[in-house]
């Protein structure tokens, strides 16, 4: 073999183990990159699941056509445009509001009415849809002109302390009083100049179907009110009642309110033990002397449901409900409670829930014992603020140890990488030298 055989034969070699190595870089980098990216996700804490307190649905609602051409001509500008009802305009609307369904309100998201915005946009809000809440100022049947049938006008003060006219179409099965709170659905025609006990007042007018009883806004509360909790009773086994639902309500507006601050929330919960079977078996016996008690509670879920909620104090359209299973727990199963949609089907493990001890409540289940009965269980309700997967638990030291191997895979990378350019430096060096002799042949 000549010399230049043997030079490109090293060559070869030199560039074959040179590709060798920087693979060797490549996968030891690419290694390293994974543990750093696994040890930042295992790090985080788990997000807890998002529940809405309203949803938002437009579409394939049985919704009667506006005719927004129509509504054009509706003038409110001056007083005496204030005082006029359009007859056209205000027939239209009367007649969409016939099938206008308070579930039809829940489905849009209890659209707000933006009464601080009127006067700028009274041509744009013609004919749209919103939901109102207050107290009756005053009520009665009233004609919109002659030869007209009566309808039932509601003079109505907002939560927020606005005010407005509401007209019913079909008359309510009962006659509200000054300060009763009410339900008002309706579509917004203009603003309506009338006379209001001794005065004349313009306000927004709306038509609906009919307005419907409501109860008090309650207002926010970070805390349990055990006061309130107190007179919550515990039914034994074989007396079957519903639920205390005002205790469900408070809970459920100190839940809805400490999610409107997650530190607040988690401070609520530093030091909340988890319920264990000791505990349980507490809650069982002396129920009375833990009501409120903050708790977290593990476990899966078996069964959860969402339903549509009459009118409460915490103005969420719904509650969610899931029997949580723990083989901790041996047969009891957990009854747990939040208010708004909560999205069950992510459930799919062991969730931890954040709440508070409502009550021992007793049931007759489905499954038939040897006469033909079902059986009767005995069950805690928690109240829960929010939910999030149980991360399972590494050993103290499980940290320490893929921190050290992930720093080791750094080594490793850098030696190899190190090694590299060291051989190519020595390869450029050996070929400079290598045309250096061959220069001074040349000129010798």
């Amino acid at each position: 073999m000549s010399r230049r055989e043997s030079l490109q034969k090293a060559h070869r070699e030199l560039a074959a183990r040179d590709k060798r190595r920087m693979v060797a870089v490549a996968a030891t980098a690419g290694l390293a990159l994974l543990l750093f990216v696994t040890l930042e996700f295992t790090n985080k804490k788990p997000a807890p699941a998002e529940v809405q307190d309203a949803i938002n649905d437009h579409q394939s609602l049985a919704l009667a056509t506006v005719n927004h051409e129509l509504l054009a001509g509706v003038r409110d500008a001056t007083l005496s445009e204030q005082v006029e009802l359009e007859a056209d305009a205000s027939a239209h609307l009367a007649a969409n509001a016939r099938t206008l369904l308070p579930s039809i309100l829940q489905r849009l998201g209890e659209p707000a009415f933006p009464f601080t915005e009127l006067a700028t946009r009274t041509n744009e809000l013609r004919g749209e849809l919103f939901r109102m809440r207050g107290t009756v100022i005053e009520a009665g049947l009233r004609t919109r002109g002659v030869g007209a049938a009566p309808e039932y006008w509601t003079v109505l003060r907002s939560d927020g302390g606005h005010e407005a006219v509401h007209v019913s179409v079909i008359e309510p099965s009962r006659r509200y009083q000054p300060g009763d709170w009410v339900l008002a659905d309706g579509y917004y025609l203009k603003r309506h100049s009338l006379p209001v006990g001794a005065e004349r007042r313009t306000l927004p007018l709306f038509f609906g179907c009919t307005i419907q009883a409501s109860v008090p806004r309650a207002e926010p509360a970070q805390s349990p009110d055990l006061g309130l909790l107190s007179s919550v009773v515990d039914p034994p086994m074989g007396v079957e009642s519903s639920p205390d639902m005002d205790a469900t309500w408070h809970l459920s507006n100190v839940a809805m309110t400490l999610r409107e601050d997650p530190e607040a929330l988690d401070a609520a919960f530093a030091d909340t033990p988890w319920l264990s079977p000791e505990l349980l078996a507490k809650f069982n016996e002396t129920p009375e002397a833990y009501r409120g008690a903050a708790v977290r509670v593990g476990g899966s879920v078996f069964h959860g449901s969402r339903r549509v909620t009459a009118e409460n104090p915490v103005r969420t359209p719904f509650l969610s409900e899931g029997w949580l299973r723990n083989s901790n727990y041996g047969e009891y199963p957990i009854l747990v409670r939040t208010p708004g949609r909560f999205d069950w089907e992510k459930v799919l493990s062991a969730w931890e829930f954040r709440g508070w001890f409502q009550q021992m409540w007793a049931y007759e289940d489905s499954e038939l014992n040897e006469k033909g009965q079902g059986n009767w269980r005995r069950v805690p309700l928690i109240v829960f603020a929010d939910a999030r997967p149980i991360r399972a638990e590494a050993p103290p030291f499980a940290g320490q140890i893929v921190w050290v191997v992930f720093g080791m895979l750094v080594l490793l990378g850098a030696v190899l990488f190190t090694m590299v350019m060291r051989d190519r430096a020595r390869a450029r060096q050996a070929e400079e030298q290598l045309l250096n002799r061959r220069q001074k042949r040349r000129q010798v």
